[in-house]
C-alpha cells in the first residue's frame, strides 16, 4: 500500500482501525511534498511542525478518548487564509512578512 496515495476517507479509516499511524501517513505526505518541492505548491511548509502534530494526534488516539472525525488528517490552506502559525502572503511578495496574530474562522 502506498500510504501517500490514500484518499482522505481511506487514510482516516486506516488510522481509526490502527492499520497505519498518523505519523506514518503524514510522513509519506511530507516525503512527497519534499520530492516535488520544485513545483512550488507551498509558500509556507514546516515539515517538523506537521510531523509533531501527527505525533500528537497519535498520542490523543492512544488515550482511548473519542477522537474527532478528522483527527490525524492534515489539511492545506490557501495562502489567503490567516493562520497564526504561518505568514499569510496571498502570494504577494510585499506581504511576505505578514504574520497574523490569530486564525481566521475557517482555519479555526
Amino acid at each position: 500500500m502506498n500510504t501517500a496515495n490514500l484518499s482522505a476517507i481511506d487514510a482516516l479509516s486506516a488510522m481509526q482501525s490502527g492499520d497505519i499511524s498518523c505519523e506514518n501517513y503524514v510522513g509519506a505526505l511530507v516525503e512527497r511534498a519534499e520530492a516535488y518541492e520544485d513545483l512550488n505548491a507551498f509558500i509556507s511548509f514546516d515539515a517538523e511542525r506537521v510531523l509533531e502534530a501527527a505525533c500528537a494526534a497519535d498520542e490523543e488516539r492512544a488515550t482511548g478518548a473519542e477522537p474527532g472525525p478528522l483527527l490525524g488528517l492534515p489539511i492545506v490552506l490557501k495562502d489567503n487564509i490567516d493562520t497564526a502559525q504561518y505568514p499569510t502572503t496571498g502570494g504577494t511578495p510585499g506581504l511576505r512578512e505578514n504574520q497574523p496574530t490569530a486564525n481566521s474562522p475557517v482555519a479555526q
